[in-house]
């Protein structure tokens, strides 16, 4: 019991803390550097998992099967070596990135050690769960993902002029690093980290393989909900991505709470009853997932535009007030996404994991050329309508591809 309110606590703060740099930043920064700001973020996101190349999706699975210490370090230098190479082919995408003007050679170099670090965190936080070390992975997140936001108020307060980006991006790149270091700590005695190794490319590429259909999906995902930064980038510059950020990051925050508050609660069950093959309960906590999902968005959306004009006054940047309806047109897709969870989680549980990876990528293509014609033509709200086509034919998709199933089985 007291483990599961350390855990409930720790999650809180960090919610709270990705719901609230939403705000901060907006007001802490002009609308150039947030789109900045929102253009690092995105990189890092998408860099990130990259690297990580859902490499520890297999991983997992061997962790829990293997007892000796010997066995699971081998596997750790291995999973090493391998994120070695793609960190090394993400230094190459960064160099591009910033040839092409999308992101300012003055932070190449921070980037760089930022994705190394956050990359890292990630890991050690799944490696905590995978040993049932929830709550020291919960710090972990906290401390990479939210503890940066509380100081940054603090800095603020002090003295406001020394909070910019550059200052933004040195605190979260402290604070992964701090996270990486206290997450290894704890997990020392599960790994003999004295001896190094030598890689074993028979493991290697039997993790690659079992990995590259997760890979893609996630992938293809993750450069569709980001894309529209890009190409907004490319035809009006910086001040314009800000604005879009600023209404964007909304939608994520509301998602976030609807997979803490529902999802990543009803989930885990969901996938006992399936393995069960008790059917009955599996379809009743998938509905309860739906219900839960649906009920926080609308409480969150409505709360959202309520509050809008309030936040707008509140970041003083009347910027933003121009926008307004870019709100609606995002929580539209923000609806698509959420209905399509259902039959995401049910395919995935299912092993289906190729109709994923190719329901992502006939979404992100969508995207893409809805991107390219539209934000030319309607700016920022083509950017969002685009984002919303996705989602729809996303959600269209998967009912097309669990219905066939259905008829199959």
């Amino acid at each position: 019991m007291k483990e599961q309110v350390i855990n409930i606590a720790l999650r809180s703060i960090t919610l709270l803390a990705k719901f609230s740099v939403v705000i901060l930043l907006a007001k802490f920064l002009s609308e150039k550097e947030l789109g900045d700001y929102s253009l690092v973020v995105s990189f890092i996101t998408i860099c990130v998992y990259f690297v990580g190349f859902e490499y520890y999706i297999n991983l997992t699975r061997q962790y829990l099967k293997i007892k000796r210490r010997k066995l699971k370090t081998k596997l750790l230098y291995n999973q090493l070596y391998f994120h070695l190479l793609m960190f090394t082919v993400s230094t190459s995408l960064l160099w591009v990135v910033v040839f092409i003007g999308i992101i300012e050679k003055e932070y190449a170099v921070i980037l760089l050690i930022l994705l190394f670090f956050e990359f890292l965190s990630q890991e050690v936080s799944r490696i905590l769960i995978t040993f049932s070390q929830t709550v020291m992975s919960n710090l972990v997140t906290f401390i990479r993902s939210g503890m940066w936001v509380y100081l940054l108020i603090s800095m603020y307060y002090l003295d406001p002029s020394s909070v910019n980006l550059k200052s933004i991006i040195f605190l979260w790149t402290i604070h992964s690093a701090l996270s990486v270091f206290i997450g290894l700590f704890f997990m020392k005695d599960q790994f003999n980290l004295k001896k190094i190794r030598k890689p074993s490319f028979r493991i290697i590429n039997y993790g690659i393989k079992r990995s590259i259909p997760f890979f893609f999906s996630t992938i293809f995902y993750l450069i569709s909900i980001n894309v529209d930064k890009f190409i907004l980038k490319f035809f009006y510059g910086s001040s314009i991505v800000g604005i879009y950020t600023f209404y964007f990051s909304i939608i994520n925050s509301i998602y976030s709470f609807i997979f803490a508050g529902a999802i990543s609660i009803y989930l885990p069950k969901i996938i006992n009853y399936y393995n069960k093959r008790n059917y009955k309960l599996f379809k009743s906590k998938l509905r309860k997932m739906q219900k839960s999902s649906f009920f926080i968005l609308i409480i969150f959306s409505v709360f959202s535009i309520l509050l809008l004009d309030f936040v707008i006054n509140l970041i003083n940047k009347d910027a933003f007030d121009d926008y307004k309806s870019l709100l609606i047109i995002l929580l539209v897709g923000l609806v698509f996404n959420i209905s399509s969870q259902a039959y995401h989680y049910t395919l995935y549980i299912m092993n289906q994991d190729k109709l994923l990876m190719k329901a992502s990528f006939y979404s992100l293509n969508i995207i893409i050329i809805s991107n390219i014609i539209t934000v030319p033509l309607f700016s920022i709200y083509g950017a969002a309508f685009s984002y919303s086509l996705g989602m729809l034919v996303l959600f269209v998709i998967k009912i097309i591809y669990y219905k066939k199933l259905g008829e199959l089985t």
